[in-house]
């Protein structure tokens, strides 16, 4: 007996340690273990052709590398890059006087201008006083965007060995996928049909997550930019890279860059222009919030509540990947409720 404790308890400390050091990789290994099961199916039909399991986790695995990661992430860099040039000039401007030539171009357009004088008479309060308000509120978020998008620079390092460890990490899930199965029904703590019934659910969970955000946010991107198309912006490209990439942030999403943008157009540019866009703004909301419940709930059966508080806390908790992780975590720990109070029932 004695013997056997100290076996559980060696074999603990063994595990606890390794976690310890895997644990800085653990995210881009969780997520290559979501990408594996959204492509598990594939690999069942490339395996169909006669071709062996690994050479199919091989395939498989370079075609996400080449048609997605790779492009989403040069994607990524070139909006960081554009938008960080943009806010650089804020840097080397004092701290009071001028906001740039964007934010002073919108501040002081004559549409702003007039409603400002309009509220400034209203409440009593000086219009340049309001003016040099909304200057150093705007250049102070400007600047503190401009921060937070160099430190995400520095991080490139960082992030490329994460993705590297993602994409390794998916080709041995799919290759070792039956092993690893037959892992998980030796160690759970549920019966066969059970355990079964919890790897579908993940699964599902897993695909119903990712392409709920993926189409999602390439529906809001295309509405928004035939906006864009129609009402002839001058940066339609960054624009609709912004939307794509903006779709993903849990309850606001793309509307701060669609709606920013419209208000922007609106007052700079022309209120035909704006009024376009606000059409196309509205369109790319109802798009988002018919696409992802519907993603969610026929897939996964994932409350709409749950998938918001479990994707902006793992936002919070486990960064970018957090979106797409947390959503899983809770509707997996939702499943294990359910199977444990059916067995009791």
């Amino acid at each position: 007996m004695k013997n056997d404790v100290q076996r559980k308890f060696g074999i603990a400390l063994i595990l606890v340690g390794f976690i310890w050091v895997i644990f800085p990789l653990l995210t881009p290994v969780l997520m290559g273990g979501v990408f594996a099961a959204l492509l598990s199916p594939w690999v069942a039909r490339v395996e169909g052709r006669r071709i062996s399991r690994s050479v199919a986790a091989g395939v498989l695995t370079l075609g996400l590398t080449l048609l997605f990661l790779l492009p989403a992430s040069f994607l990524v860099f070139i909006a960081v890059k554009a938008v960080s040039r943009q806010l650089s000039v804020l840097k080397d401007l004092p701290d009071s006087g001028s906001t740039g030539s964007m934010i002073d171009g919108w501040i002081h357009s004559p549409q702003v201008e007039a409603w400002l004088s309009r509220a400034s008479e209203w409440f009593s309060v000086p219009t340049e006083e309001v003016l040099n308000t909304l200057g150093g509120l705007a250049r102070s978020l400007g600047l503190k965007l401009a921060d937070s998008l160099g430190e995400f620079l520095t991080q490139l390092p960082g992030l490329t060995v994460a993705a590297v460890v993602m994409i390794i990490s998916v080709y041995f899930f799919l290759e070792g996928s039956e092993g690893l199965g037959r892992l998980t029904r030796k160690l759970t703590v549920f019966g066969p049909g059970e355990t079964d019934r919890l790897i579908g659910k993940f699964t599902g969970l897993c695909r119903s997550v990712l392409l709920a955000a993926f189409v999602s946010g390439l529906a809001q991107c295309m509405t928004f930019a035939v906006g864009l198309l129609v009402s002839k912006h001058p940066q339609m490209g960054l624009v609709s890279l912004l939307v794509l990439l903006t779709s993903f942030l849990p309850l606001v999403g793309s509307a701060p860059v669609t709606f920013g943008t419209t208000l922007y157009t609106f007052l700079v540019i022309g209120r035909s222009e704006g009024l376009i866009l606000l059409i196309f703004a509205a369109a790319a909301s109802l798009v988002d919030n018919f696409i992802r419940p519907a993603v969610l709930r026929g897939a996964a059966n994932l409350h709409p509540l749950v998938a918001f508080l479990s994707a902006f806390g793992g936002l919070q908790v486990l960064g970018f990947a957090g979106i797409f992780l947390g959503p899983i975590l809770a509707g997996l720990a939702i499943a294990m409720v359910e199977e444990l109070v059916a067995e009791e029932a």
